[in-house]
């Protein structure tokens, strides 16, 4: 993630998940579990009150410049075991809530919604507006595009992308407390 912007994710989400999810508990999965290599750099907050069957959330950031990250909604079939799916199951692929058969697995929000959860979900910055220009724009006007999407990403603030940052988590938690009862009722049914 854009080392601008990744800082104050990381710190936005610590706060909001104390705050909006407190039934939410990070944790730091140990080297030897199995599908530890999943997790790595992605922050997972397991569901402190349930004993048997397990929710879990992860954040994982985009790599390198980008600004997106991607939020998965897990199960496992305890809280000691990761959401992890080590036979790859492909009905995780096309699931919109927990395959309970399955001793664990995650699923990004946008697939849980019915939309696709390829993209991630991308925090707001000048930039964006390159997308608007055509490929088939002349040089000149594509230029011209870079040259102003570069000065006006230049010109923020980190009190301006921090509130970007704000508004797209603020999008994200609604979204998510939409969707995380019916999944947590799926769990224990």
């Amino acid at each position: 993630m854009d080392k601008l912007y990744k800082t104050l994710f990381l710190k936005a989400i610590k706060s909001r998940m104390a705050q909006r999810l407190p039934e939410f508990e990070l944790v730091k999965p140990a080297a030897d579990a199995q599908g530890y290599d999943v997790f790595v750099g992605s922050m997972l907050y397991r569901h402190r009150d349930m004993p048997g069957r397990c929710a879990w959330l992860k954040w994982s950031p985009g790599p390198g410049m980008e600004r997106y990250f991607h939020l998965s909604l897990g199960w496992s079939s305890g809280p000691a075991i990761l959401p992890y799916n080590p036979v790859r199951d492909e009905r995780v692929f096309s699931a919109r809530g927990p395959v309970l058969d399955l001793s664990g697995g995650c699923i990004d929000l946008e697939q849980i919604e019915g939309r696709s959860g390829i993209g991630g979900i991308t925090i707001p910055s000048p930039w964006d507006q390159l997308l608007l220009v055509k490929a088939a724009a002349p040089r000149a006007v594509q230029q011209a595009a870079q040259m102003k999407a570069f000065a006006e990403a230049q010109a923020l603030s980190e009190a301006d992308r921090a509130s970007a940052v704000d508004v797209t988590l603020d999008d994200v938690f609604n979204r998510i407390q939409a969707k995380l009862p019916d999944f947590v009722a799926a769990l224990k049914s």
